[in-house]
């Protein structure tokens, strides 16, 4: 994560909905490595036990220009 934010000292996380469901949690965000950026839609997925996260998940996909979805990513 240090390397990262070396690499994009000005990423920005947009967190649009949390779900949860037991020990289980997933958060639906965009993600802009840049400003200016389109960014990425991304899905992290954890499990947590004792209060802690035990497993992670992630899925994401780069927002496209001309989605053909008018609400787009979010």
């Amino acid at each position: 994560m240090e390397e990262n934010h070396l690499q994009f000292p000005n990423k920005t996380i947009t967190i649009n909905n949390i779900f949860a469901d037991g020990n289980r949690v997933a958060v639906h965000s965009r993600i802009q490595m840049q400003m200016g950026e389109k960014g990425i839609a991304v899905v992290h997925m954890f499990r947590f036990d004792g209060g802690k996260i035990v497993e992670m998940w992630d899925v994401g996909v780069p927002i496209p220009d001309d989605s053909p979805n008018t609400d787009r990513a979010f």
